[in-house]
C-alpha cells in the first residue's frame, strides 16, 4: 500500500457537487485489489472507464457497502471478508466517502471490514452503528437497494427479469414518493387480509352447515334446558320477591323491637324509681322501728325494775316484821325467860348472814356488771332487729327467685317440647297447614277413620341429626306438610273443608292404608360401608310408612359411610347416600349412556325437624336466665342461713345475757334481804340486850311496831309509784309493740314488693338484653338481605317497594299478585316440583346441546360480522384504491411519456404499461411493464424480459429507462455499472448522446462505469472522466510519458477529456 492515497483525477478544476448528498470524495484502503486510492467525481457526469478487471466495479462495491447497503445487493461476494485486500497484511480494509451537504461541511462516513467478519462505522469521526448510517442514507434519498438509481454490474442482466411490481415499487421510491410504496403497501396488506378472510368465510360456511345440524338434532334437550333456565329464572326472581317481603318483616320486626326496647327501658326506669322509693320506705321503717325499740328500752327498764323490786317483797318483810312484834309483845314473858339463848341464836343467824355477805361481791360491784349487762342486752336487741330485718329481705328474695326459676323452667320447657317446635315451624312454612291442624284436632270425630297430621308433625326422626337431612332431600317440603287419610272419603272431605269453607289453598292431603306393610321391609344390604336405609331412620304411623316406602322408596335407598366401594354400590342401587351425597342413576333420554349425578347435602339446613329449628338465642337465653337465676338462689340461700345463723347466735347470747342480768339481780336482793335480815337481827339482839324489864321490852316493841308501820307506810308509796311506771312502761311497750306490728307488716309488704319489683326489674333487664340481642339478629339478617334486594328496591315517601322495571320482569316470567312471603312461597314450591319434573337429561347430553347451540350462535354471529367486515374491507379498499390507482397512473403515464419518446429517437418503439391484474382492487399484481419493439412499424410490442429481446436490445431498454426516470427522481446520485454490455455501436453511441444530453439536462450525480466506448466519441466540458488501471492490467508509465501532453494534443483534436 502506498504511502499516500493517489487521487484518480484528471482535472485540477474541479467543482463541488451541488446537490445534497452527492459524492464528493472516495477513498479506498486495502480494500479488494487497491492499496489506498482517492476518487473525486464530478458533480455531474462521471464516467468512470477501465478495462475489464481493472477495479471500476470495486468502487461501485465500496460506495454500496460504504454507506451501509448489504452484501445481498451486489450480487458478487459471498463473505464480507472477501472484501479485504489478501495482498496486504493489513488487519481490515477502509471505505471513507464524503457527501455532500453544504458549501462547508461534508457528511463523512467511515467502514472497516475487518478480516474477521467485523463491520465497523463512523460517522463524522464518530463510532456509530450501521443502522445510524442508513438512516442518514435514507434521509439524503439514497437508495443502494433500488435498481432505478443503483445498478451494480452483476445486477445489470437480472434488470429485465425483474418482476413488474418491484420494478413499480423501485420506480416509485426511485422518484421519492414513499408515501405511495407505503398506500399500496397498505393495500396489499388489506388485500391479504381480505382474502385471507374471505377463505376463513368458506370455511366458516362449511363448518356453520354441520353445527347447523347438529343445533337442529339438539331441538328437544335444549327446550327442556331453556324450560328448565325459565323456571329458575323465576325462582330466582321469585326469591328476590320473598327475600323482600322478609325484608319488610324484618323491618317492621326491628321497629317493634326498638319500641319494645324503649317501651321496656321505660318499664326498668320506672321500676329502678319504684325501687329506690321503696328503698327510701324500707329505711324510714327502719328507722322508725329503731327509734321504737329505743323507746321500748326505758319501760323495759322499769318493769325489770319493778318485778326486781317486786321480788324483794319488803312490804312482807316488815309486815312479817310487824306480825314478830306483835308476836313477841304477846310471849314477851316467854321470850324473857329465854332471851339468852335467843340473843346466842339471833348472833349466830347474823354471824351467818355476815359470812354470806362477806363471801359474796358488794352490792355496787354487782349493780355495775348489772348495768354493763343491760347495755350489751340492749345492744343484742339492735342487731338482733336488723338481722331480722335482713333476714325477712333475704326471704323475700329467695321467694322472688323461686318463682322467677319456675317461670324459666317453664319457658325451658316449652322451648324443648319437640311437637310444640313441630308446630311453631309448621306455623312458620305453611299458616294454612297450622291452621287446618288446630281445626282437625278440634273435629277428628267428624271423620269415619283415623287422619294423621302432617307427616312433618308424626314422623319422628331417629338417631343423628344429618338423618333429617336424607329425610327432608328425598320427601319433599309440598309430601312432608301433607295429610294423611286412610280413607279415600275423608281425604275428599278434609280438602273440601279446608279448601272451601276455610278458604285454606296450600292444603296438601294424600291417601295411604296401613294393611299393606309387606313392601316397606327393606332389602339385606351386605356392601361395605353400609349404615343402613332411609326408612330404618324414621318413626312414624304405619299408613304414613306405606307411603313413603312405596312412592319415596326410602327403604330401597342406603346410606353409607365415606371410603366406601362406590363401584358396587352404583351397580347395585339407583340412589344411594355416601357421606351426605346424594349419587342419583340415569338412563339418557335421547341416548342409551348411563349417568350419575351428584347432589351436595353437606351444606343444606334442616327445616322442617326440630332438630335443627330450636331458636339457639331464646334457649341460651333462657339457659343464661336460668343459671343466674340458680347461682342467685344459692346466693341467697347462703346469706339467708348466714343471717340465720348469726340470729340464732345474737339470740344466744342475749337469752345468755339476760340469764346472767337474773343472776345478778338475784344476787343483788338476796344481799339486800340478808342486810335487811341482819339489822333486823341486830335490832332484835339490841332489844334483847338493853331491855330492863319487859315493860321496856313492851314499850320498844310497840316503837318498832309503829316504825315498822312507818316504814310499811313508805314502802307503799314507793309501790304505788313503782306500780304507777308500771303500768305506763306496759302501756308504752304494748302501744309500741302495736307499732312495731305495723311497722313490720308494712316492712313486710313493702319488702315483698321491693322483692317482685327487684325481680320484675331483673326480669324486664333480662327480656332488654334478649330484645337487644334479638334486635342485633334482626338487624344483622336485615342487612344481609338488604344487601341482597337493595338493587331492586326504591324507597317512595318513607315506604318501600320493588322497581316497576323488576315486578314487570317478575310479571313477565311469573304472572299473578304476591302480596304476601307465604303467597311466594308457594308459588316457589309450585315451580320448585315442575323444575323436579322435568325430564331427566344426563349432564354429557346437556353439556352436548349448550355446546353446539354457543357453537351454532358462535359461528352464526362470526359469519355476520366477518361478512360485515369483507364489506367494510371491501369498501374502504376501492376508496383508498382509487387514490393510488390514480397517482400511479399519472407517475406512470409521465415515465411513459418520456421513455417512449427516448425509445423513438432511437429509431425504436416502446411504451410503460400499469399492469393492475385482475381489477383495479388487485393491488398485489399492481406492476410496471416496459414494452419494447425493436423491428419498427412491422412487429408489435413485447414485455421486456430476459428471454425475449437480446443482451444489447435489453441493455438499450434498461439505460433508456433509467434515463426516462432523471426528470422524476430525487435521488443525489445514479450509479449504473456496464450498461453497455451487449450493444452494438450504434446503439451505443446513440445512448452515450442520450446520456449526455440527460446529463446536461439535470442537476442530478451520474457515475456511469462501462470497460469501453465507440471511438471518435463526443466528450463535454461537463462530464468528468475517471481511468482505472489497477489489478493485473497495472502498469508503471515511463518518465516520459506526460498526461498533459497527451490531453493537449486531443484538444487540439476538439476532443475534450476532463
Amino acid at each position: 500500500m502506498s504511502s499516500a492515497p493517489r487521487p484518480l483525477r484528471s482535472s485540477p478544476n474541479e467543482s463541488p457537487p451541488t446537490c445534497l448528498g452527492s459524492i464528493q470524495f472516495i477513498r479506498l484502503q486495502d480494500f479488494m485489489s487497491y492499496h489506498d486510492v482517492s476518487v473525486r467525481p464530478g458533480p455531474g457526469f462521471n464516467v468512470v472507464i477501465g478495462p475489464n478487471g481493472s477495479g471500476k466495479s470495486s468502487i461501485v462495491s465500496a460506495i454500496t457497502l460504504g454507506l451501509g447497503g448489504d452484501l445481498s445487493e451486489l450480487k458478487r461476494q459471498r463473505s464480507i471478508t472477501d472484501f479485504v485486500n489478501t495482498t496486504t497484511d493489513a488487519d481490515c480494509a477502509r471505505i471513507t466517502i464524503e457527501l455532500y451537504r453544504d458549501h462547508e461541511r461534508v457528511y463523512k462516513v467511515q467502514c472497516e471490514i475487518k478480516r474477521s467478519g467485523q463491520i465497523v462505522f463512523h460517522l463524522d469521526e464518530v463510532l456509530v452503528t450501521q443502522a445510524k448510517v442508513k438512516n442518514l442514507v435514507e434521509k439524503l434519498s439514497i437508495q443502494t437497494n433500488n435498481l432505478c438509481q443503483f445498478l451494480p454490474q452483476d445486477v445489470v442482466r437480472d434488470f429485465p427479469d425483474m418482476p413488474s411490481h418491484e420494478k413499480l415499487f423501485n420506480t416509485i421510491r426511485a422518484v421519492g414518493d414513499g408515501r405511495t410504496n407505503e398506500l399500496l403497501q397498505e393495500l396489499k396488506d388489506e388485500q391479504d387480509k381480505l382474502e385471507s378472510l374471505q377463505q376463513m368465510l368458506q370455511i366458516k360456511v362449511g363448518t356453520f352447515t354441520e353445527l347447523e345440524r347438529k343445533w337442529e338434532s339438539s331441538t328437544v334437550v335444549r327446550n327442556v334446558i331453556r324450560q328448565r333456565q325459565r323456571l329458575q329464572n323465576s325462582l330466582n326472581l321469585l326469591g328476590i320477591k320473598e327475600k323482600f317481603f322478609l325484608f319488610k318483616q324484618l323491618r317492621l320486626d326491628i321497629r317493634d323491637l326498638e319500641k319494645k326496647i324503649i317501651d321496656s327501658k321505660e318499664k326498668i326506669d320506672s321500676l329502678a324509681h319504684s325501687k329506690a322509693e321503696l328503698d327510701q320506705k324500707l329505711e324510714t321503717h327502719h328507722q322508725a322501728k329503731t327509734n321504737l325499740e329505743l323507746t321500748m328500752v326505758e319501760p323495759k327498764d322499769v318493769i325489770a325494775n319493778y318485778k326486781a323490786f317486786m321480788s324483794s317483797s319488803p312490804s312482807e318483810i316488815l309486815n312479817d316484821k310487824i306480825k314478830s312484834i306483835t308476836n313477841n309483845l304477846n310471849s314477851l314473858t316467854s321470850r324473857y325467860e329465854s332471851k339468852a339463848q335467843q340473843i346466842e341464836q339471833l348472833e349466830e343467824e347474823i354471824q351467818s348472814a355476815t359470812q354470806q355477805i362477806d363471801s359474796s361481791k358488794t352490792q355496787g360491784k354487782l349493780e355495775s356488771e348489772y348495768e354493763t349487762l343491760n347495755k350489751q342486752l340492749k345492744a343484742k336487741q339492735c342487731e338482733i332487729t336488723a338481722k331480722e330485718h335482713l333476714h325477712s329481705v333475704a326471704l323475700a328474695e329467695l321467694n322472688a327467685l323461686d318463682r322467677q326459676i319456675q317461670r324459666l323452667s317453664s319457658e325451658r320447657s316449652r322451648l324443648h317440647s319437640e311437637e310444640n317446635q313441630k308446630m311453631n315451624i309448621l306455623k312458620q312454612r305453611n299458616p294454612d297447614v297450622f291452621q287446618g291442624l288446630e281445626w282437625l284436632r278440634a273435629n277428628r270425630d267428624r271423620f269415619n277413620h283415623t287422619i294423621h297430621d302432617p307427616i312433618m308433625v308424626c314422623l319422628r326422626v331417629l338417631g343423628p341429626p344429618e338423618n333429617a337431612l336424607y329425610l327432608e332431600r328425598l320427601i319433599g317440603a309440598q309430601d312432608l306438610q301433607a295429610f294423611v287419610c286412610e280413607d279415600p272419603s275423608d281425604a275428599n272431605k278434609l280438602m273440601n273443608i279446608l279448601r272451601s269453607e276455610k278458604k285454606l289453598s296450600r292444603i296438601n292431603v294424600i291417601t295411604s292404608s296401613n294393611t299393606s306393610t309387606s313392601n316397606c321391609e327393606p332389602i339385606p344390604c351386605s356392601i361395605q360401608g353400609f349404615k343402613g336405609f332411609v326408612s330404618d331412620m324414621m318413626d312414624c304411623p304405619p299408613a304414613v310408612r306405606t307411603y313413603l316406602c312405596s312412592k319415596k322408596q326410602l327403604n330401597r335407598i342406603p346410606v353409607f359411610t365415606a371410603g366406601s366401594d362406590s363401584k358396587h354400590v352404583g351397580q347395585k342401587y339407583f340412589r344411594y347416600f355416601v357421606d351426605r351425597k346424594l349419587f342419583v342413576k340415569r338412563q339418557g333420554r335421547y341416548s342409551n349412556s348411563e349417568s350419575v349425578s351428584i347432589e351436595n347435602c353437606a351444606n343444606d339446613e334442616v327445616r322442617f325437624f326440630p332438630s335443627a329449628t330450636v331458636d339457639d338465642n331464646e334457649l341460651q337465653s333462657n339457659e343464661r336466665n336460668i343459671a343466674w337465676a340458680r347461682k342467685e338462689q344459692t346466693k341467697k340461700k347462703w346469706e339467708a342461713e348466714s343471717l340465720t345463723n348469726e340470729l340464732k347466735a345474737v339470740n344466744s347470747a342475749h337469752d345468755r345475757i339476760s340469764n346472767h342480768m337474773a343472776d345478778k339481780k338475784h344476787e343483788i336482793e338476796r344481799l339486800k334481804g340478808l342486810q335487811w335480815k341482819i339489822k333486823d337481827l341486830e335490832g332484835q339482839v339490841d332489844v334483847l340486850k338493853k331491855s330492863a324489864d319487859i315493860q321496856s321490852l313492851r314499850e320498844r316493841s310497840l316503837n318498832e311496831r309503829e316504825k315498822a308501820l312507818k316504814q310499811i307506810s313508805v314502802v307503799h308509796q314507793e309501790m304505788l309509784a313503782f306500780t304507777n311506771k308500771y303500768s305506763m312502761a306496759v302501756l308504752t311497750l304494748k302501744f309500741a309493740g302495736i307499732q312495731m306490728e305495723q311497722l313490720e307488716k308494712s316492712s313486710s309488704q313493702e319488702r315483698t314488693a321491693h322483692a317482685d319489683i327487684e325481680a320484675d326489674h331483673n326480669a324486664m333487664t333480662t327480656m332488654l338484653k334478649d330484645l337487644e340481642t334479638k334486635k342485633v339478629t334482626n338487624t344483622q339478617a336485615f342487612q344481609k338481605i338488604h344487601r341482597e334486594v337493595q338493587a331492586h328496591i326504591t324507597f317512595d315517601k318513607k315506604r318501600v317497594r320493588l322497581k316497576p322495571e323488576f315486578e314487570k320482569s317478575l310479571q313477565e316470567v311469573c304472572p299473578g299478585e304476591f302480596t304476601s312471603h307465604s303467597e311466594a312461597r308457594a308459588r316457589m314450591e309450585t315451580l320448585e316440583k315442575d323444575l323436579r319434573d322435568l325430564p331427566a337429561i344426563s349432564q354429557r347430553d346437556e353439556d352436548d346441546a349448550k355446546l353446539s347451540e354457543r357453537k351454532f350462535k358462535e359461528a352464526k354471529d362470526a359469519i355476520q360480522d366477518m361478512k360485515a367486515q369483507i364489506s367494510r374491507h371491501e369498501k374502504d379498499a376501492i376508496v383508498r384504491g382509487q387514490t393510488i390507482s390514480r397517482r400511479i397512473q399519472e407517475l406512470v403515464s409521465k415515465i411513459d411519456s418520456r421513455f417512449s419518446a427516448m425509445m423513438a429517437d432511437l429509431g425504436h418503439a416502446g411504451c410503460i404499461k400499469l399492469d393492475q391484474g385482475e381489477g383495479p382492487s388487485d393491488f398485489k399484481s399492481f406492476g410496471l411493464d416496459i414494452m419494447v419493439n425493436f423491428a419498427g412499424a412491422k412487429g408489435n410490442m413485447e414485455a421486456l424480459s430476459g428471454s425475449v429481446q437480446s443482451g444489447g436490445e435489453k441493455s438499450v431498454s434498461t439505460a433508456v429507462f433509467m434515463m426516462a426516470l432523471q426528470e422524476l427522481t430525487q435521488v443525489p446520485f445514479r450509479c449504473v455499472d456496464e450498461i453497455n454490455q451487449g450493444m452494438d455501436e450504434v446503439n451505443e453511441r446513440l445512448i452515450w448522446k442520450m446520456l449526455l444530453t440527460t446529463a446536461n439536462r439535470y442537476t442530478a450525480q451520474y457515475m456511469y462505469f462501462s470497460p469501453k466506448f465507440p471511438r471518435e466519441l463526443e466528450f463535454t466540458p461537463d462530464i468528468k472522466a475517471v481511468f482505472c488501471i489497477n489489478g493485473a492490467l497495472r502498469v508503471d508509465l515511463p518518465n516520459h510519458f506526460h498526461l498533459s501532453n497527451i490531453l493537449q494534443r486531443m484538444k487540439k483534436k476538439r476532443k475534450i477529456v476532463t
